[in-house]
């Protein structure tokens, strides 16, 4: 069995920021999100099937009351946890826990200009920039990933830049995609041109500070293995955390009320039917320090035909 199976959790949709373009309108928290008991109920279901790795996002996963004890329940079972946070609430109190729980940090960081941060309602860069060298200083691996809009395309340097001063692991580009609160803000977050289109410039940015080769994956096949699956704030299970935005269509059941060894079966059957039939809507650049994501939002629609076949087997 694959004991390095990990697995994406969407722990709470709460969330102390209120950024403009948030995907999953993170905010307030939402009454039918997991005990503490059926999160831990969820571990201990995942963890015969190979699931050795947690990766905790939200929301914004440090504002949920019982993290840590979640976080110390998959530590005692050997499990790898890592976490996906806007790095404005973490304290030096915490560093503690962060050094003997957590194995990677990726922070959301898209600019270092204050005028732009304000727009994006992000006003904490100076504190996240400092919480990001801390954590680096503890040897755990640091990402930062940077969803790029109309308001930032042009910080992307200056932030490049930060990621190599610090050490940083590797820095995420993220092209823009209309969910949640982005599309009430289409106006001013719309890039002038696709990403894909202007994918020169961050070619360009990368090969003139880190100097690597940056490889290009055009025809990239999807991943909806279970490699890649994605719990919702209240234990829904999605092939991967895109489909998940898309549509409910894609929901693979519930890890609260259904037998976990059917979900995943389902699932099987769901990746085995697109494999080698349909590309992934995404392109890939990528190289040692850094990596970009172009063109999403652009799953096949013939996906949904899938799912539905899936879960007749």
């Amino acid at each position: 069995m694959n004991n390095t199976l990990s697995i994406n959790w969407e722990i709470t949709k709460k969330c102390n920021l209120n950024c403009i373009y948030c995907r999953v309108r993170g905010g307030e928290e939402k009454v039918d999100e997991l005990t503490e008991i059926e999160a831990k109920n969820i571990i201990d279901k995942l963890y015969p099937y190979g699931y050795r790795h947690l990766k905790f996002t939200g929301g914004e996963p440090l504002i949920k009351d019982y993290f840590w004890n979640l976080v110390k329940y998959a530590h005692q079972k050997e499990m790898l946890v890592s976490i996906f946070t806007n790095g404005s609430l973490i304290t030096n109190k915490l560093l503690v826990n962060f050094k003997k729980y957590i194995s990677i940090v990726a922070f959301s960081l898209d600019s270092l200009v204050d005028e732009h941060n304000k727009i994006l309602k992000r006003d904490k860069v100076l504190i996240i920039m400092n919480n990001i060298k801390k954590i680096q200083k503890l040897g755990i691996s640091v990402v930062i990933s940077a969803t790029v809009s109309n308001i930032t395309i042009n910080d992307l340097e200056e932030l490049v830049l930060f990621a190599k001063d610090t050490g940083i692991n590797e820095i995420k580009i993220n092209d823009f995609v209309f969910n949640g609160r982005a599309n009430d803000n289409e106006v001013i977050l719309k890039l002038k041109r696709p990403l894909i289109e202007d994918q020169r410039y961050l070619i360009n940015i990368i090969k003139s500070i880190y100097h690597e080769k940056i490889l290009k994956n055009y025809q990239f096949r999807c991943e909806c293995s279970n490699s890649d699956l994605f719990i919702s704030y209240k234990g829904d299970l999605y092939p991967c955390v895109e489909l998940s935005y898309l549509s409910d269509e894609y929901k693979i059941g519930n890890l609260v009320t259904d037998n976990i060894k059917d979900l995943l079966k389902t699932n099987v059957n769901f990746h085995q039917q697109i494999q080698d039939r349909d590309y992934c809507g995404y392109s890939y650049l990528s190289s040692t320090h850094f990596s970009a994501c172009l063109n999403r939002g652009g799953c096949p629609k013939t996906l949904r035909n899938y799912m539905k076949l899936a879960k007749t087997r």
